[in-house]
């Protein structure tokens, strides 16, 4: 995982995977060469077509190596599953047997 500014500028030239998040849930995760990061963006290469791909920091979770992929992987994926736990602990999820045939109104 790249953190500070001197990490993103020795990966800079190198192939990157940009995690994003954002409120709507339109997470992805998008893949080429770090070309810059500055204070608002980080700016991909996408497939080294010359598609310049700007992302902006307040949508970006993390930015991977690909030998930190695996590892990324595992984490979001147990961020999503702790994500799904607590929508459970609300009461939101009723099952067909929690509900007695008296309790429908007709």
């Amino acid at each position: 995982i790249l953190d500070s500014q001197k990490e993103f500028d020795a990966a800079r030239d190198l192939d990157v995977y940009v995690e994003t998040r954002d409120p709507w849930g339109s997470n992805r995760v998008l893949g080429g060469k770090l070309v810059d990061r500055n204070a608002m963006d980080v700016i991909i290469n996408q497939d080294n077509s010359g598609r310049m791909v700007t992302i902006p920091n307040s949508m970006i979770h993390q930015v991977l190596l690909p030998s930190g992929l695996a590892k990324g992987n595992a984490r979001m994926k147990a961020d999503l599953d702790a994500e799904d736990n607590e929508d459970e602990e609300d009461g939101w999820d009723v099952e067909e047997s929690d509900v007695e045939e008296e309790d429908y109104v007709e």
